[in-house]
């Protein structure tokens, strides 16, 4: 093996760093056609939108027609209260022992803490952190 981009030497981490940066948002700009394709939403051609989304798919190992399938039916009930399958929005009327985390209470917490007005924008700064930068919580 060349020594010169060892990821194990500090020195090549910049390049490394670039690297990582580069492809992910290279894979990420293909995943989103892909999932564009599974909508039905890249092209009114549906030969061509399914044969782009079938290899699109098959570069991540994903079955183009199953997604397809599963996806449309997450999508059936998106942010419903009882049926939906993920980011189910919290039930203020909902029991303390049901529930995962207690964000009604800590967004509560923040905007008397801070007032209406500042406690908003702190709250919408600790989503952004949670969501863009942690992941989904």
């Amino acid at each position: 093996a060349l020594p010169v981009l060892d990821p194990a030497n500090v020195l090549t981490l910049p390049f490394w760093l670039a690297y990582s940066t580069v492809t992910g948002t290279v894979a990420m700009g293909l995943w989103v056609l892909a999932h564009e394709c599974g909508h039905g939403a890249f092209s009114k051609d549906k030969k061509l939108q399914d044969a782009i989304g079938y290899a699109l798919h098959s570069l991540f190992l994903v079955p183009y027609y199953s997604w397809q399938r599963s996806h449309a039916v997450h999508h059936r009930y998106t942010n419903h209260m009882e049926l939906g399958e993920t980011h189910v929005p919290e039930d203020a009327d909902g029991d303390a022992d049901g529930k995962l985390y207690e964000s009604l209470e800590l967004r509560k917490g923040i905007m008397d803490k801070f007032g209406a007005e500042d406690g908003i924008k702190v709250w919408a700064s600790l989503q952004v952190v949670l969501h863009l930068i942690i992941g989904w919580p």
